[in-house]
C-alpha cells in the first residue's frame, strides 16, 4: 500500500524560518522515497486544543476524497530528521502499528547538566515491541512528533460522535469540529518521603487524554527511542542521557547565545584566547555547529584523521583543530579550491586571499603541526589518498550541488572507518540537491545520528 499523509501543522508564530527550511527538506524526502503529502495547516489560533480539533476534524472529512492514509501532527517548534517522518511511516507500514511517534523534550533545563541535556515524560509499561530497535509502547506521548493511521483517527471520530464530544466553529456556518483535544484534571494518589500516600488533584494536558483515549480504544501507543527530536524556542532543546553527559563533559555546548562559540570547563588562559579568536573568523558555521565539530574531534579515537572538504577561511577548521589540539591530537586535512581558476568554483569564493587568511588564522590558533591543507580538487586529492590513513571525521561542506556531493562523498567515503562520522553542512531547504543525495543514502551506506541546526551528523555503516 502507498502511504499518503496529510502533515497537520497549527501555528500561532512559531519559529518560521527554522521550520521552513525543515519542511523542504522533509518534501525533498518525501518525494524521493514516493511518499504522497498535503500539508494542513491552522493558522493564527492561540489555543492548540482548539487548532488541533479543527485539523483533526478535518483530516476526516477529506481523508477517502483525497485518499489520505496516515495523519501527522508536526509542531512548527519541531525539528528531527526529515528521513525519521518516513520511518514512522514505514514502521506502521511493516508492523501493522497505528499510533507512533518521537520523543520530544521539554522546554526547560535539567539541573547540574549542560544546556543541550533535557528529559521527556514518558511512561512506560516496560515492554519492547521489535528487538531491533529501541520501540517501546508507553502510556503517554506528546502530541508534537505523532502519526495516527487512519484507522486510529476514524475510530477517535467516530468514539467522539457517541459520547456527543463535538462543537460547531462558528454560529452561523455551525460547521461541525470533533472535540478530541481536551483537558482537565485527575485525581491521584502519590508516595511522599515525608508525608506518605498524599490525594491530589493534577491538571493534565491534552496529550495525556488523547493518548488515554486512544488505549481505552485499544490502540498502543508506541515511541521510537532512536529518533532525535529537537524542541525549538530560545534554546534548541534536546535530550542526551547520562552516559551521553559524561562522555563528553569536557566541553559545555551553548545554545543560548550566537555570539559565543564553544566553552571548555577548566581552560586555560591559552585556550580561552584561542577560543575567543576564533570566534571572530569569518564563515557560514552557527555557534551549535562548531561546538558540535569541536566536541566530535575532542572525542574523536587517537590514530584516526579528519578530512575536511571546503574550508574557507578556516571557521569550521578551527573548531576541530582545537578539539584535537586538547583532545588525541588528530590530524587534519582540509581541502578547499581557494584561488584555483576552475569553471564550477562559484565567483565570489574564487580568490587567493581567502587561504592566505585560512593560513593566517592556523598559525595564530598554533594548529600549524595539526592542519594540513591542500589547494585543489578533493576527488584528485582523494585519488591519492594513503589507504592506511584511516578518517573517522568526514566534514562535506564544498559545492552544493547533488552531483558535487555525490562525487565529494563517493570518492572519500571508503577510507572512513566503519561507525566514523561523515557529516554534511547545510542541510536544508535552500539546497535541496544536497538533501536529496544524503537521503539517497541513509539507510545504504550513512545512518542519521545528530541533526544540529544545518549539520547533518551521520556514521558509516
Amino acid at each position: 500500500m502507498k502511504a499518503n499523509v496529510a502533515i497537520a501543522i497549527p501555528t500561532y508564530g512559531g519559529i518560521a524560518s527554522n521550520f521552513y527550511d525543515f519542511t523542504i527538506a522533509l518534501i525533498s524526502a518525501l518525494q524521493f522515497k514516493d511518499i504522497g503529502f498535503e500539508f494542513f495547516t491552522y493558522h493564527g489560533d492561540s489555543l492548540i486544543t482548539r487548532a488541533r480539533n479543527q485539523l483533526i476534524t478535518r483530516f476526516y472529512n477529506e481523508a477517502e476524497e483525497k485518499g489520505l492514509t496516515h495523519f501527522l501532527f508536526l509542531d512548527s517548534d519541531i525539528a528531527t530528521d526529515p528521513n525519521n517522518i518516513i520511518k514512522l511511516v514505514e514502521w506502521t507500514l511493516k508492523y501493522d502499528i497505528d499510533v507512533i511517534g518521537g520523543a520530544v523534550p521539554l522546554k526547560g533545563f535539567k539541573d547540574d547538566l549542560f544546556q543541550e541535556c533535557q528529559t521527556f515524560r514518558l511512561t512506560y509499561n516496560d515492554e519492547q515491541i521489535l528487538s531491533d530497535n529501541r520501540m517501546m509502547k508507553v502510556d503517554f506521548l506528546t502530541t508534537g512528533l505523532l502519526l495516527l493511521t487512519k484507522k486510529a483517527v476514524f475510530d477517535l471520530i467516530e468514539d467522539a460522535k457517541k459520547k456527543d464530544h463535538w462543537y460547531h466553529s462558528e454560529y452561523k456556518d455551525k460547521k461541525v469540529v470533533y472535540d478530541i483535544f481536551q483537558t482537565g484534571w485527575k485525581e491521584s494518589k502519590i508516595t511522599d518521603k515525608e508525608l506518605g500516600e498524599v490525594e491530589f488533584r493534577h491538571y493534565l494536558s491534552e496529550d495525556w487524554f488523547l493518548c488515554n483515549w486512544l488505549r481505552d480504544l485499544g490502540f498502543d501507543i508506541i515511541v521510537d527511542l532512536d529518533i532525535k527530536v529537537w524542541h525549538r524556542g530560545i534554546h534548541d532543546y534536546r535530550f542526551c542521557d547520562e552516559d551521553e553527559y559524561n562522555k563528553i563533559s569536557y566541553c559545555k555546548q551553548l545554545v543560548a547565545s550566537k555570539d559565543r562559540l564553544w566553552q571548555v570547563e577548566d581552560a586555560d588562559d591559552e585556550l580561552i584566547n584561542y577560543i575567543k579568536y576564533a570566534n571572530k573568523i569569518e564563515g557560514f558555521m552557527s555557534a551549535n555547529e562548531c561546538a558540535t565539530l569541536h566536541n566530535l574531534a575532542f572525542e574523536l579515537e587517537e590514530g584516526l584523521e579528519i578530512v575536511e572538504i571546503g574550508s574557507y577561511q578556516g571557521r569550521s577548521t578551527s573548531a576541530l583543530g582545537l578539539g584535537c589540539k586538547y583532545g588525541n591530537k588528530n590530524k587534519i586535512t582540509a581541502i578547499d579550491l581557494w584561488g584555483l581558476d576552475i569553471d564550477r568554483h562559484e565567483p565570489e569564493y574564487k580568490d587567493s586571499k581567502y587561504y592566505d587568511s585560512f593560513k593566517q588564522n592556523m598559525s595564530k590558533l598554533g594548529l600549524e603541526d595539526l592542519v594540513t591543507s591542500i589547494e585543489g580538487e578533493s576527488t584528485l586529492v582523494a585519488k591519492e589518498w594513503d589507504k592506511k590513513r584511516k578518517i573517522g571525521i568526514l566534514l562535506i561542506d564544498a559545492g552544493h550541488r547533488y552531483e558535487d556531493v555525490k562525487a565529494d562523498f563517493e570518492a572519500w567515503y571508503p577510507y572512513v572507518v566503519k561507525g566514523g562520522k561523515v557529516i554534511f553542512h547545510d542541510y536544508y531547504g535552500k539546497f535541496l540537491g544536497l538533501v536529496k543525495f544524503v537521503s539517497s543514502q541513509e539507510g545504504k551506506t550513512i545512518e542519521c545520528v545528530d541533526l544540529i541546526d544545518t549539520l547533518y551528523i551521520s556514521k558509516k555503516l
